[in-house]
């Protein structure tokens, strides 16, 4: 998601969840993008995990307890959705309502009904209007394992079985 593609100079986005995954998104803006956009409201039910996801990215967000709350009652232009997968669903159906630009974590959901509620909802706003994020693969230990099989230093890579052992809290 560029400023351009918002069509605004000043982007104030909406983060629901400060864990880590969100730390990734809005410590690794791109260089251009750095000036544009600015964490204008975090949303997470623990104040000092959203103190401390302020101070780690240098902003000075309104801080809520609501991801929902949030969307429907601040002047947002994008939402970044990175809560425990879980709660997603509410926090996305209600920035897709709005029609803002929605990054939204994997897995968006984890239940049929979930998958479905956000189905219609993203059917019911213009197309390309909601990404779905793969923070990890953006951090430093991916990007480089992608340079060395990238420079060829293995030889030719026929197969790769990875797995992410995270807990999930």
């Amino acid at each position: 998601m560029t400023s351009a593609s918002i069509g605004q100079k000043d982007v104030r986005a909406g983060l629901v969840g400060s864990g880590q995954r969100a730390a990734s998104y809005f410590r690794n803006l791109p260089t251009d993008m750095r000036d544009s956009v600015r964490l204008a409201a975090i949303a997470d039910p623990d104040p000092t995990r959203r103190a401390a996801f302020a101070e780690l990215v240098d902003a000075h967000p309104e801080h809520l307890d609501d991801g929902v709350t949030m969307i429907r009652e601040h002047e947002l232009d994008a939402v970044v959705v990175a809560t425990p997968n879980d709660l997603h669903v509410p926090s996305a159906i209600a920035a897709m309502e709005r029609g803002l630009p929605l990054l939204l974590e994997k897995p968006v959901a984890t239940t049929l009904e979930g998958l479905a509620a956000l189905w219609e909802a993203d059917q019911a706003r213009p197309a390309g209007r909601t990404v779905v994020g793969f923070v990890l693969r953006y951090t430093p230990f991916y990007e480089r394992v992608r340079d060395i099989v990238r420079s060829g230093r293995l030889g030719e890579i026929l197969a790769v079985q990875a797995g992410e052992n995270l807990g999930t809290g």
